[in-house]
């Protein structure tokens, strides 16, 4: 597969999400769609194997995108790199046939970590924008988003994603439409990274997650966005 941009690829591959983000006004999916980014700050890239299984059709390079159809139920989840074949994740999660998830791999060297969230949407999203913010990288400890001038409540002293976040961090917030500058700051306020003139469209849901090691320019702090 051709090296990718994270943002192109992602606004295709994750269009088939769109119904799943689900409202009281929607029917339920039959099954599970599980998207993967790969985010692991390391050279080399990665593959998955879902309840010993491999994942095939998947692209295991930094950034790189892979979803597959998962049947409900528990199902092991392994995640080994490449070029040793190094388990970095052996995990144990638990499907559910009406809900979709988006799942992440990210962390650096020999401390892979693996994040789970579900893709559930908002009522009466109408108009506005479903946005939500994850906070994937390392070395810059709590962080502040800013959408514009907007106030939008859960976006701020966000600690890197773990499993006691999740409750909080996978919810879409609602946010005005239309193009603003979005930045990313630390505790301190000062600004880690910035992105213009990025168009909230209504009606739409869209995945912020801050990514790489700060100070590492292999892999560097990058704001970076799905549409959904």
């Amino acid at each position: 597969m051709k090296k990718f941009s994270f943002i192109t690829i992602c606004i295709l591959a994750v269009l088939s999400l769109a119904s799943c983000l689900k409202d009281d006004n929607t029917e339920p999916v039959p099954v599970s769609i599980v998207s993967i980014w790969n985010f692991y700050n390391h050279p080399s890239s990665v593959y998955y194997e879902a309840g010993g299984r491999l994942i095939d059709r998947y692209d295991g390079r930094y950034k790189g995108y892979t979803s597959f159809m998962a049947i409900p139920g528990n199902k092991k989840i392994k995640v080994s790199r490449e070029t040793d074949n190094e388990v970095l994740i052996d995990t144990t999660l638990t499907f559910v046939d009406t809900i979709s998830y988006s799942t992440f791999v990210f962390g650096e060297l020999d401390q892979a970590k693996y994040f789970r969230v579900n893709d559930v949407g908002v009522e009466d999203l109408g108009t506005k924008t479903g946005v939500r913010f994850l906070h994937l990288a390392t070395g810059v400890g709590k962080v502040n988003f800013q959408i514009g001038d907007q106030t939008i409540e859960g976006i701020t002293e966000r600690s890197q994603e773990n499993e006691s976040t999740t409750t909080e961090s996978q919810k879409f917030r609602i946010s005005n439409s239309g193009n603003f500058t979005i930045t990313a700051t630390d505790e301190k306020g000062k600004e880690l990274v910035k992105r213009e003139n990025i168009n909230l469209k209504e009606g739409t849901y869209m995945n912020f997650v801050l990514v790489g090691t700060k100070e590492n320019s292999n892999f560097p702090l990058q704001l970076l966005y799905t549409i959904y």
